[in-house]
């Protein structure tokens, strides 16, 4: 048995299937709590008074790259103040996100299913969106079915009532897009969960935040817009084909290089961390973060022509789909660390719900991380991350992608035309070099590891069948301004 299947076999051996006589490879979160209580002593999950529990907070900040923040080695000083929140806390190296656009992503932090089980891995069809079944059930569905005051504030509007990634939130709050295209900044979203926090009358709370600040149009405020723009830095002038490349909601007149956009996008991450600071600061002096835990990480990255396109959703490669996640428990639960071991969005529901004693409702196909939180016991295991897309820069063509990352050997398919490129990330970290075809073997064990999982998922996909919405005239609009649709 290669190593590929034998950690892929390791996910399995936590799965069943509560509801249905298909034994697939889905792990339910009690599995997971039964495997960390045997082997280690996970952070305590008790809560600190002996009646609350933990209060629950999610910062999500769209299409953040882990690789351009100074806490995971990025030479720019982008986000001081999340490295300082970093110092305290348990910090992922390894995280993939399971697909490199929004809404599947999303979904999978939210439900810990993958895209293809949940069903939201396709944008849309004509004039309509997918949206979530209501067979699946949400992390803020399980926390409000167990006594916690629920608001979501987003500046995506992917993430609305018409996807069904409204579920389980009781306050929900989707702010409009400016006339320029751009989200809400990071201000207002912050104003009104302090507002809504002051008015929750007792605790435990779950609270979820989705910033636009490090999204595109690439438009930050001064002094953000000129903070990175260091003259003595090398550049490099874009080809006409390159410049098609970029997007018309990205396209910035007179900017002849990709380090000029570069530079723009780090001025945005380093916006939205200034906004971060604040806001910390404000949950502590209102005592909101005596008993609380705070998850801060991101849905997918951005690429600037490192495969030959810009944006997002088109590639599996890692500057699209690695992702911060720092995750900071009160004080007197854990201290911080640093972990290597690879882990996935779908995994963070369920480690939220063993930290706060509370058994999942419905499937979960995520593992409890609590076990890494204190360096116990680990058993390696894959990560998956998939797309349906329409071509671009990428080697392999249009298609259905699926990609598995083991250790350093990442696998990326594409079940349409039956390619597959395998790269080994210790030797070539930008995956612009390939594993010759004589080192097939990986490759065959890549996709074999893939071909399995995906065959879990559609066998759970059969529970999740998602339903439609129709796009409002509105969102039209706003879609067009995220890049998502061109007319």
């Amino acid at each position: 048995m290669t190593m590929t299947s034998k950690m892929f076999e390791h996910r399995n051996r936590h799965a069943q299937h509560q509801k249905s006589k298909h034994r697939t490879a889905f792990v339910i979160l009690l599995a997971g709590v039964v495997l960390a209580t045997a082997n280690c002593s996970p952070p305590s999950s008790a809560p600190s008074d002996g009646n609350v529990p933990m209060n629950v907070i999610i910062l999500l900040v769209d299409t953040l790259r882990a690789d351009h923040l100074d806490c995971y080695g990025y030479s720019r000083d982008t986000s001081p103040h999340l490295d300082t929140f970093a110092k305290d806390a348990v910090r992922f190296e390894n995280v993939t996100s399971q697909a490199p656009w929004t809404s599947p992503s999303v979904a999978s932090l939210l439900s810990s299913l993958y895209p293809s089980a949940h069903g939201l891995v396709t944008f849309k069809e004509g004039n309509r969106v997918r949206r979530l079944a209501e067979s699946v059930t949400t992390l803020g569905q399980v926390l409000e079915a167990n006594g916690y005051q629920t608001a979501a504030f987003v500046a995506n509007p992917f993430i609305s009532p018409r996807a069904g990634l409204d579920r389980g939130f009781a306050v929900f709050r989707n702010f409009p897009f400016r006339d320029t295209g751009e989200g809400a900044p990071a201000p207002e979203l912050n104003d009104a969960a302090l507002t809504w926090l002051n008015t929750v009358d007792a605790e435990p709370f779950f609270l979820f935040l989705h910033y636009m600040d490090v999204h595109g149009p690439y438009l930050p405020p001064a002094p953000y817009r000129t903070m990175f723009n260091d003259p003595k830095r090398q550049r490099h002038p874009m080809t006409k084909v390159e410049k098609r490349r970029i997007p018309k909601y990205l396209r910035v007149p007179d900017l002849e290089t990709v380090e000029e956009y570069i530079d723009l996008y780090d001025g945005q991450i380093r916006f939205w961390d200034d906004r971060f600071e604040e806001f910390m600061n404000q949950l502590d002096a209102g005592g909101f973060l005596d008993n609380t835990m705070v998850v801060v990480t991101s849905d997918h990255g951005e690429e600037f022509l490192e495969h030959g396109g810009f944006n997002h959703g088109g590639t599996l490669y890692e500057e699209q789909i690695r992702v911060p996640l720092v995750w900071k428990l009160p004080t007197h639960r854990i201290g911080p660390s640093v972990v290597e071991a690879e882990v996935e969005l779908v995994d963070v529901a369920p480690t939220i719900l063993a930290l706060t004693d509370i058994e999942a409702i419905g499937e979960m196909q995520g593992d409890d991380l609590r076990p890494l939180f204190q360096d116990g016991p680990w058993e390696a295991r894959p990560a998956f991350s998939e797309a349906a897309v329409k071509g671009g820069g990428d080697p392999l063509p249009a298609g259905e992608i699926k990609a598995v990352r083991s250790g350093n050997i990442k696998t990326i398919v594409n079940l349409t035309s039956s390619q597959a490129l395998t790269y080994d990330l210790d030797i070539n970290p930008g995956e612009n070099v390939a594993m010759a075809q004589s080192a097939g073997r990986p490759t065959e064990a890549g996709r074999t590891a893939i071909d399995e999982w995906f065959r879990t998922n559609k066998i759970l996909a059969t529970h999740f069948l998602p339903g439609w919405s129709d796009i409002e005239p509105a969102q039209v609009d706003q879609l067009e301004a995220l890049g998502y649709i061109e007319r």
